[in-house]
């Protein structure tokens, strides 16, 4: 890491606040994260705690990416789980997401939605309301609208279930 003013680095905010939620009982997320039991490995805190956590997370992509643990959602911040992640990927990655397995695959309804090219209100009025299997949820046509021009595309939201 270059020399100079670490408070400058693009990365020391967000470890900053990494160590807040995890530490500081008074912090207003700190029941999500340190309530919680989860912590921040010692090779991250201390004396060169930030220099270490810099070299493993590397830089930022831009403002717009902020640090989250994955693959574990549930686990420590630590080497191996922790990433640079945008809003979208920030989302999908909320403990408070369904995983839907089909096809020997797993993943959130939104990434369904968006792999299938179906709407993901479509797809969540099936689940969630008419109580289909993901087979009947993801294989059964559209209806066309009113119009007759079939179905809708999925317009890009954060709704999570």
């Amino acid at each position: 890491m270059q020399q100079g003013n670490i408070k400058k680095h693009e990365a020391y905010g967000c470890w900053k606040m990494m160590l807040n939620r995890c530490n500081n009982k008074n912090a207003n997320n700190y029941k999500y994260y340190g309530g919680r039991g989860i912590c921040v490995c010692k090779e991250w805190t201390g004396k060169g705690g930030f220099e270490a956590f810099a070299m493993h997370i590397g830089t930022r992509p831009s403002k717009k990416h902020s640090i989250d643990r994955f693959p574990d959602k549930n686990g420590d911040y630590k080497p191996g789980n922790v990433r640079w992640a945008d809003q979208g990927e920030q989302t999908r990655n909320q403990r408070r997401n369904l995983l839907i397995g089909w096809k020997g695959k797993t993943q959130t309804l939104a990434d369904w939605a968006q792999e299938l090219d179906l709407s993901y209100t479509l797809l969540h009025q099936r689940f969630y309301v008419l109580g289909h299997s993901p087979e009947r949820a993801f294989t059964q046509p559209a209806k066309r609208n009113a119009k007759g021009r079939g179905k809708t595309k999925r317009k890009e939201t954060n709704v999570i279930v």
